[in-house]
C-alpha cells in the first residue's frame, strides 16, 4: 500500500506542512516565536501551529514548561535544542543551575535517551556562589567534574 504523508514511519512525516524542498505538501511552514507562557516558563525558536517544533530555547517557569511534555523540571532550568510537537526530540541539552547538572544528548519524547553525557557540575557552582572567579573555580574543580561524568550509549 505504502506510506502516507502523515504516516509517522514516512521518512518525510517531519517534512509536512513544511516549505522544505521535500516536503510532501508544502504550506504551513515553520514560523520563528517567542511565547511566554502562564506558569513563566518562556521558549524562543521554530513552532508549528504554535506548539514547539525545530530548534528552540525553553526556560522553565513554575510550572512543567507551558504544558509541555518534560518530566523533573524546577523553575529555571533550560532545554536547548530540537522539539518535535512540543517535546524535546533529538539533540539537546538540559541545564539545571539548581542541581547542577549538564546533560548533553539525545532527547525522546521529553525524556533522555539514548546516547548522552551528564556532567554534574555542583562544585564549580559552589565555588562561582562563593564568589570565586570562574576561570580560577574551574581550575580548582575540573577534575571532581570529569570524574563524576555519567556516560549513555
Amino acid at each position: 500500500m505504502g506510506l502516507q504523508a502523515e504516516d509517522p514511519f514516512n521518512p518525510q512525516y517531519s517534512l509536512r506542512h513544511s516549505n522544505h524542498p521535500l516536503a510532501p505538501f508544502p504550506g504551513e511552514g515553520l514560523k520563528w516565536s517567542s511565547f511566554v507562557y502562564d506558569d513563566g516558563t518562556t521558549y524562543e525558536g521554530l513552532t508549528r501551529d504554535a506548539v514547539p517544533h525545530g530548534m528552540g530555547v525553553m526556560i522553565f517557569g513554575n510550572g512543567t514548561g507551558g504544558g509541555f511534555h518534560f518530566r523533573d523540571v524546577r523553575r529555571g532550568d533550560k532545554f536547548e535544542g530540537e522539539f518535535q510537537v512540543g517535546y524535546a526530540h533529538g539533540l539537546g541539552q538540559m541545564t539545571s543551575e539548581r542541581r547542577g547538572e549538564v546533560y548533553i544528548g539525545e532527547f525522546y519524547a521529553g525524556q533522555r535517551h539514548g546516547c548522552g553525557i551528564r556532567i554534574n557540575m555542583q562544585p564549580y557552582y559552589y565555588l562561582l556562589q562563593r564568589g570565586e572567579d570562574p576561570v580560577t573555580a574551574y581550575q580548582r574543580t575540573h577534575l571532581d567534574i570529569m570524574k563524576g561524568m555519567e556516560f549513555r550509549t
